[in-house]
């Protein structure tokens, strides 16, 4: 339709005039004017290039006592390529009284200028000379707006997110393509678009959710281009924000000369165990001249029954006459062996035995205030306590009273190690690991190994820290020395960990760090 309709245009000559036509002026026809044309201005409205052509009338009159001859149209102005006078327009004479319908097509062929066009009428009228009738038109185009320009997300926590909008808005007069959304760095996030694909119609919105999460206590800077089909072309969206640490914390331990230990040991007297039991108490007096290396005040306790109380044995200590043979005995003796529900339930065995250990019970006297406690579960079957292992662990530590003063350990089957109970137990107080079915030379009863569950039993290697971390911001110092390579932050424990060359008798371990926020 728009093709036939532009053949029917006639294209006209854009002419110059000396008569100062082009300027933008009030028709005030005079008297004795030979012509009146009526209106002198002409509005086509909004257009795209696309749409069929706007026509729009104006009327010629012969007004004089003579004949008016009217010899030619011309469109003048920096739009006149986007007007056409319809039909193919000849020299003609107007009798007095007579009139001509003259039509104007309007069909935007680019952007318009803020100039305008104006159809000039030429005649014989000697009065009224060259009559123009000014021609308004407009290009549809859609017009990109997008608010905020820059986003500034203002200040926020390290450690928390502060989400914010950012809005695309078509105040133009045509659809407008979104083509692509540029990606955006982190710690900034632009979601919830569908990045390519996207029309807004005129007025129409979309809102896009954006996010800031700083790492660090700086200023940052970013954006993203936004390529649509609005003239002007690319837009460039700048994003601004600042993180800040919410405080600065230090934390500080001393080791004693001679730390404290309380050991407890909780074993499995299944049958399958008796080989490796043996092998326990054979080791026994290795294990304390180990231990003797380290600490001077220790106390050692055998668990083998479900009702957490210690058996033979009893709480063994550096005065207790012939602790070798009472510990063999201990080991060797208790637990009825033939419940396996009952028998290795050694997690949870190690819970109660611990619960049990206030003024007036079974295990009374051996959870010390002072010491570490360091709780060594050897086994070859799997855990059978009913209850979370990470619940039982956490009843534990809050007996103790501080996490960094509880160590568990396991000698075990890690090929039977249902759900991986033991695993979590020694992974949330770390401690050692050892495979029971090892027959090598390095196995857990190496003189290697007895040495780590001694050296374990006494050193701190975990530091628990008062608030969550900055990761990127602790510093760790042992004896005024900064320490680096040999440790790690643990988020969900929150505490600082040595995976080597802990820091030993009488050291001095200092940790710095931002805490994280926090967070609404």
């Amino acid at each position: 339709m728009r093709k036939e309709l532009l053949l029917m245009l006639s294209a006209t000559t854009i002419a110059c005039s000396e008569t100062g036509i082009g300027e933008r002026k009030d028709i005030d026809f005079t008297a004795d004017a030979q012509l009146e044309v009526f209106p002198t201005a002409l509005d086509f409205g909004v257009s795209g290039i696309d749409d069929d052509p706007v026509v729009r009338t104006f009327t010629i009159t012969s007004v004089g006592e003579d004949p008016a001859l009217i010899s030619n149209i011309d469109l003048l102005g920096d739009d006149a390529g986007s007007f056409s006078v319809v039909g193919h327009f000849e020299e003609q004479e107007l009798a007095p009284g007579d009139s001509i319908d003259i039509e104007i097509a309007f069909i935007p062929t680019e952007r318009m200028s803020d100039s305008f066009t104006e159809a000039v009428i030429f005649s014989d009228d000697q009065v009224g000379g060259a009559v123009p009738v000014t021609l308004i038109g407009e290009t549809a185009e859609p017009n990109l707006l997008i608010t905020p320009d820059p986003l500034n997300f203002g200040a926020t926590y390290v450690g928390c997110n502060m989400p914010n909008e950012i809005t695309l808005s078509n105040v133009g007069s045509d659809d407008l393509e979104i083509y692509s959304i540029g990606e955006v760095q982190a710690p900034f996030t632009v979601d919830g678009i569908a990045r390519e694909g996207l029309v807004l119609a005129p007025g129409e919105t979309f809102t896009i959710d954006a996010d800031f999460a700083p790492e660090l206590e700086t200023t940052y800077t970013g954006g993203f281009e936004v390529e649509s089909n609005d003239p002007d072309g690319i837009q460039y969206v700048e994003i601004e924000g600042a993180g800040l640490f919410m405080s600065n914390l230090e934390q500080e331990w001393e080791n004693p000369a001679q730390s404290p230990t309380d050991i407890l040991f909780v074993l499995d007297r299944s049958g399958s165990m008796q080989s490796d039991l043996d092998i326990l108490a054979a080791n026994f007096d290795t294990f304390i001249n180990e231990l003797s290396n380290h600490a001077e005040d220790w106390q050692v306790m055998v668990v083998t029954d479900d009702d957490g109380c210690s058996n033979h044995s009893g709480i063994l200590t550096p005065n207790t006459p012939n602790y070798q043979e009472l510990f063999t005995a201990g080991v060797s003796n208790g637990g009825n062996g033939a419940d396996i529900g009952l028998t290795e339930r050694l997690v949870q065995m190690a819970q109660v035995a611990i619960d049990n250990t206030d003024a007036g019970e079974c295990n009374a006297g051996f959870l010390r205030d002072n010491a570490m406690l360091h709780v060594v579960m050897v086994t070859d079957e799997k855990e059978h306590s009913p209850i979370p292992v990470a619940d039982m662990v956490n009843d534990i530590i809050a007996q103790k009273g501080n996490a960094d003063r509880v160590k568990m350990s396991a000698i075990y089957n890690p090929n039977d190690d249902l759900n991986d109970r033991y695993q979590t137990a020694v992974a949330m107080t770390d401690g050692l690991l050892f495979d029971i079915t090892e027959s090598s030379t390095n196995n857990w009863s190496s003189p290697e190994n007895i040495a780590l569950i001694a050296e374990a039993s006494v050193m701190v290697d975990r530091y628990d820290l008062d608030q969550p971390a900055v990761e990127s911001t602790i510093e760790v110092t042992v004896n005024g020395y900064p320490v680096v390579g040999n440790w790690y932050y643990d988020v969900d424990q929150q505490a600082v960990i040595f995976d080597d060359q802990a820091p030993g008798e009488s050291d001095i371990t200092n940790i710095k760090y931002a805490a994280l926020a926090e967070c609404e």
